[in-house]
């Protein structure tokens, strides 16, 4: 799912199989920029998925992070990038991420993960 905050809620899901320090890749990372300029070249055209998810985890990420960068594309640049869990995940703390308007209503699960 890449509404928000389901991209949050799967990383926190995997944390225990993370070692400190380990690299997560994330797509669509740009999706709602992506999304928009579809709509540029495609007459106006709306699409249903303009997800903000991995945007919300990407951009909202205080620790280390990186991003590619699509030579010749006039789209948006890089729509992937990596987050690295710190080597210390006792600070791991997404609360502002997560406290981003939701695209979605969590089921319990993720609701419980999300620690809420």
């Amino acid at each position: 799912n890449h509404k928000h905050p389901a991209p949050t809620a799967d990383l926190l899901w995997l944390l225990p199989a993370l070692a400190p320090g380990a690299w997560v890749a994330l797509h669509d990372i740009n999706l709602p920029r992506v999304a928009e300029v579809y709509g540029e070249y495609h007459n106006g055209e709306k699409v249903p998925w303009a997800d903000r998810g991995a945007k919300e985890l990407f951009d909202g990420w205080p620790w280390e992070k990186i991003s590619g960068r699509a030579i010749g594309s006039r789209i948006v640049g890089s729509n992937i990038g990596a987050i690295r869990i710190p080597s210390d995940v006792s600070v791991l703390d997404l609360r502002m991420i997560i406290e981003s308007p939701w695209e979605m209503v969590p089921n319990q699960s993720m609701l419980k993960v999300l620690g809420l």
